[in-house]
């Protein structure tokens, strides 16, 4: 199925830009407009930011932050496939499991991730910095009242990459 999107991909490009950026692309050098400047390339890991599953190797309730290579692979590692591609610098991951779950028809979701600074005025009077730390908001998605759900296991996740920041990551079920 990849190769039949890239393929078609290739085809648009061609008719679009000409064979060599199409071909530029395609052997994974930058794209460049015919004045020579270079277009920026989609960020993400081949332009995608989050992925989600069912099928986890993971028991209970876990949130992790990963913030390099290693981190990153030991993530993935919790939902029984490889990384989809190296953690892109200047990025981190972020993965919330819900743990093991009876039936199929559950999920979860990242709502948000918000920037929090905890100004404490007895810190700031003593020359304590304020405290800053990243929320990532979750909601799990179940299945509705009485209906027919399969009778499997399953593990539910998603993970995410956002910009680096090394501030303190609390995880809050917000549904």
């Amino acid at each position: 199925m990849r190769g039949i999107l890239l393929a078609a991909l290739g085809a648009a490009l061609m008719s679009a830009t000409g064979c060599t950026a199409a071909m530029n692309l395609l052997a994974g050098e930058p794209l460049s407009n015919p004045e020579g400047t270079q277009i920026v390339q989609v960020p993400g890991i081949d332009g995608q930011f989050e992925w989600s599953g069912t099928q986890a190797s993971v028991q209970g309730r876990t949130t992790i932050v990963a913030r390099t290579q290693e981190q990153w692979e030991n993530l993935w590692q919790l939902t029984g496939t490889p990384a989809p591609g190296p953690l892109p610098r200047d990025w981190m991951g972020i993965g919330v499991f819900l743990g093991m779950r009876q039936t199929a028809g559950y999920g979860v979701v990242i709502e948000t991730i918000t920037e929090q600074v905890t100004t404490d005025r007895q810190f700031i009077e003593q020359g304590l910095p304020s405290g800053r730390e990243l929320v990532v908001s979750y909601g799990e998605r179940s299945p509705p009242p009485g209906a027919m759900a399969a009778q499997v296991l399953t593990s539910p996740f998603v993970i995410r990459i956002v910009r680096r920041d090394d501030s303190q990551v609390r995880f809050v079920q917000a549904r």
